[in-house]
């Protein structure tokens, strides 16, 4: 609501955005937009080094893009109160909270279910760290990654875990600059013991090795190798159509995607 009324207010100053101010999907997605700003801890004044990086490249649609999301951001962060947004003191606040509770000193945390981490988040971790008996943290990640051993290096940029590599590697850093005694991997967890057909384990070994790999048609499970995203449709699609052919029932099958979000190529 807050958001639709400051783009109604500054639809004058708007230039990218102006023609769609009123639009009611425009504010939900400024919305998404600045929540991952604050999860980075970006402000305004990131996005006037921006822009000024864009306006040296001569870029004129990208620069009236972020010179709106600049406008507005600031009007939101007026509007609220600056003290909200203001990561640097919010961090301090809670670094101080977490120093003086009772309820963490000598405790042991569990932080399970994460693939990568915010500065922000890594900071609160790292002063856990300081202040707890034990931070236990799970990272679902190649148990033979090499960053396990040195977390200094740069994880392979085709390495299919490389997101959650550079997750491990980063939040090393910053519990090494924050001086917290880090013990290496206690359990690394080299068997999957979640496949109930010895199919299912080849596929998770070679359908993302490098060069392909080899796999075979085998035991229910086939591989199709689809060019695009529409190709990739269509062979479900004709796949379904055979299975019921065959007498099953749409009750009977399922569609898993990773995203279902439209891609550009």
């Amino acid at each position: 609501m807050i958001l639709g009324y400051l783009l109604r207010r500054s639809a004058t100053e708007l230039k990218y955005f102006k023609n769609v101010a009123k639009h009611p999907g425009l504010a939900a997605k400024l919305d998404a937009t600045f929540s991952e700003f604050e999860r980075a801890g970006r402000d305004a004044s990131d996005l006037d080094v921006l822009l000024k990086e864009i306006d040296a490249e001569g870029n004129a649609a990208l620069l009236d893009k972020v010179h709106d999301l600049r406008l507005i951001y600031a009007a939101y962060t007026d509007y609220l109160g600056r003290d909200l947004f203001d990561q640097h003191q919010r961090l301090l606040y809670v670094m101080d909270c977490l120093e003086r509770s009772k309820m963490f000193k000598g405790a042991t945390v569990y932080v399970d279910g994460f693939r990568d981490f915010s500065d922000y988040e890594r900071r609160v971790l790292a002063r856990l760290g300081r202040v707890c008996r034990n931070v236990e943290i799970t990272l679902p990640m190649d148990s033979s990654s090499p960053v396990l051993r040195e977390p200094d290096l740069y994880p392979h940029e085709l390495s299919l875990f490389h997101p959650v590599e550079m997750a491990y590697r980063r939040l090393r850093i910053v519990l090494r600059e924050e001086s917290v005694l880090v013990d290496e991997p206690a359990v690394v967890l080299t068997t999957p013991r979640r496949f109930k057909k010895p199919a299912l384990a080849a596929v998770e070994r070679s359908a993302f090795a490098r060069g392909g790999g080899t796999l075979s048609n085998s035991d229910g499970i086939e591989r199709v190798d689809a060019p695009n995203r529409a190709a990739e449709v269509d062979a479900a699609a004709r796949r379904i159509r055979q299975l019921m052919i065959d007498g099953f029932r749409l009750r009977d099958i399922v569609v898993i995607a990773r995203d279902l979000a439209p891609t550009t190529t």
